[in-house]
């Protein structure tokens, strides 16, 4: 008869604690992001950079309306397709990427350890608040978790530093450099 830890037994019964510990802080982190009350995400001066300049003009437009009459958030208008292909870097195509490498290339370039959701789909029915704060590690895995399956677009720093997954499984990095 082992103790905790050890037999076959004991070892899942250790995993399984672990991952629902894991799971456990996932959720409460998930739980709290969001906005800060009275904080509006200002979805033109974090994505806006990154768009080509068609999108660039209608964002303003829905964004204008959206502050005149309410209704949907402008950041449901952002599609990946009206990302500016000057600053795409693909990472593959049909290929899922893993979280780590995500996350490392992103942190190579610069990513703070938060970035906002601008499209992201929450573990349960639904999606993020459009300019929520997450971690960085777990808006990635999330994102990767969901690959293939929608469009979602994540930003790290103001319209320079990104990550977007297209519903048709292209996977890209969103870098537009100061210079």
């Amino acid at each position: 008869m082992g103790g905790f830890g050890t037999g076959r037994h004991g070892r899942a019964s250790y995993r399984n604690t672990r991952r629902a510990e894991r799971d456990w802080t996932r959720a409460e982190v998930i739980a709290g992001a969001g906005l800060t009350p009275g904080e509006v995400f200002d979805v033109s001066h974090w994505v806006g950079p990154l768009l080509t300049e068609g999108a660039r003009e209608r964002l303003k437009n829905v964004q204008k309306e959206w502050r005149q009459s309410g209704g949907r958030h402008p950041a449901w208008s952002v599609s990946v397709w009206d990302l500016d292909n000057r600053w795409i870097e693909p990472l593959g195509w049909g290929a899922r990427p893993s979280a780590e490498q995500v996350e490392a290339t992103l942190t190579a370039l610069g990513a703070p350890a938060i970035c906002r959701a601008v499209c992201l789909p929450t573990p349960s029915v639904g999606r993020f608040e459009p300019g929520s704060r997450l971690p960085l590690s777990l808006a990635v895995e999330l994102a990767v978790e969901n690959f293939g399956g929608r469009d979602l677009i994540l930003l790290c720093l103001p319209g320079r530093l990104g990550y977007a997954v297209t519903h048709e499984e292209g996977s890209w990095i969103l870098h537009r450099p100061l210079s």
